[in-house]
This record gives C-alpha cells, structure tokens and sequence, in this order.
C-alpha cells in the first residue's frame, strides 16, 4: 500500500528540507517505490525556477490552494494579498507542464466553496481546463464548521 507524505506548507523552502533530511531523493524514490510525496503549496512561492527544481526533486503531485477566485476573496479566505502572484504562478506551472508533455508531478487546483467565489463551477472549471494534462485536475472543497 502506498504511503502517502502530505507536506502542507506556504513556503516550498520547507519541502527541500524535508526531502533532504528524510534522503528522499530521486534515486532513493525508485529504490523504495512506496513513498508519494504531495506538496500543498498557497500558490505564491511557485515560480517557474522553484518548480523545476521540485520537478528535479521528484516530487508526484503539487496542490495549489488558491481557495478563491479573486483578489479580494483570496484576501479575505488565505490573509494575504497575493492572489495575482499565486493565479500567475499557478498557471506558468500548468503552462511549462503542458509545454513540455510532463505527466508529472500532478498539479490540482483547490479552491473552497465559499461565499467569496465569484464565478459558478462550471465557469471555474472552463477557465482551468486549457492549461490541464492527463492526471491535473480542478476541485472544491466544501467547508465544514
């Protein structure tokens, strides 16, 4: 059974950490087949630079948690206001993707269902599907109190 790493953090310097601390690299991730490392990033660290050397890294799957479809609902959702920086950064990542013909890692989108979307699913759904490949995907989460 897959043993699933999930490293939640808003600065991808921590992943490097973590890979390297824990020997995770790519030639110990083809010697020991049942580690997936999953990065959930809010988006705004991801330059192009950085994501090569995640890809370099071997990381699977890369979760960008943009959980808002605006600037002023990505203020108020992530407290910062950077969504301009994190929606660029997501969709240069899903460009040299896409370019380069990578099936890896995989990419996801994130948003919450929230009072501070804008634009209706289908329309959110619309917008992304362009920049995705095979194994990308776009999804919802709902918010639970």
């Amino acid at each position: 059974k897959l043993k699933k790493i999930s490293i939640l953090s808003s600065l991808i310097l921590i992943l490097f950490f973590c890979i390297f601390y824990l020997n995770l690299t790519v030639s110990n991730k083809v010697n020991n087949k049942n580690i997936y490392i999953v990065l959930t990033t809010n988006g705004v660290p991801l330059t192009k630079s950085t994501f090569v050397k995640l890809i370099d890294s071997g990381v699977d799957e890369i979760t960008i948690s943009l959980n808002a479809d605006s600037p002023e609902g990505y203020q108020k959702v992530m407290g910062i206001d950077k969504y301009e920086t994190a929606l660029k950064n997501s969709l240069n990542v899903l460009r040299y993707k896409k370019e380069r013909g990578l099936q890896f890692p995989k990419i996801s989108i994130q948003f919450l269902h929230s009072r501070h979307l804008k634009n209706s699913f289908y329309r959110t759904i619309k917008f992304w599907l362009p920049y995705l490949t095979g194994n990308d995907k776009v999804y919802f989460h709902e918010i639970i109190n």
